[in-house]
């Protein structure tokens, strides 16, 4: 992506080459804010797709929040942008955050075009909240990436697989140990190390 790019443009290009590994079927599309606005939302609804992500608090956000006391709210919203607009359901939800003694509550705002009632609102939020797997999986894999300046794809693309790997085999690791505690993915890491110089050292 360049400051020329079209966010909308690559966005669809590619959520249909995703739609094609997939077999066209995509239950709900969970992103970010940064896709809150009217080009990248018709783009949703243009593929047919459901999508679930947080509100920029605008204005008119922020006016809605301090309108309302009770919480779940669940309702109609137009998101306009040079002359054109598009229709959704705004969730807006409290929590209350504890940090020592103090207690702070702060209104979470969604969007969707999901048909959803407060009742769902709950489990809505759990299923964004899983999203973060995909940012943490993401970070991991920086963590035990080989790093280097070799222009060679293929050397490139074999570190990646090769961090892949590590982190995959470090989840299945604390899946089996979960009864025991939890390891790091470092510690994982460590290990496997140290298991291959052991080894090395038998084999000599």
């Amino acid at each position: 992506m360049t400051q020329l790019s079209s966010t909308p443009k690559t966005l669809e290009e590619m959520l249909v080459k995703a739609l094609k590994y997939i077999d066209g079927h995509i239950g709900v599309t969970y992103v970010d804010r940064g896709f809150f606005s009217v080009p990248c939302i018709k783009t949703f609804e243009k593929l047919g797709l459901k999508y679930l992500m947080p509100a920029i608090k605008n204005t008119k956000i922020q006016k809605i929040i301090k309108e309302n006391r009770d919480y779940p709210v669940v309702m109609p919203y137009t998101l306009g942008s040079r002359n054109k607009t598009v229709d959704m359901t705004l969730i807006l939800i409290e929590t209350v955050k504890e940090k020592g003694n103090e207690r702070k509550k702060e209104v979470y705002a969604f969007v969707t075009n999901l048909a959803v009632d407060a009742e769902q609102i709950e489990k809505l939020c759990e299923l964004y909240r899983n999203r973060w797997t995909v940012e943490t999986s993401y970070r991991m894999l920086g963590e035990v990436r080989t790093k280097t300046t070799c222009k060679d794809f293929s050397v490139r693309w074999f570190f990646v697989l090769f961090g892949l790997l590590i982190r995959n085999g470090y989840y299945l690791f604390n899946a089996v140990v979960i009864e025991y505690g939890h390891v790091t993915l470092m510690t994982f890491a460590e290990l496997i190390v140290d298991q291959h110089v052991d080894d090395s050292c038998t084999l000599s």
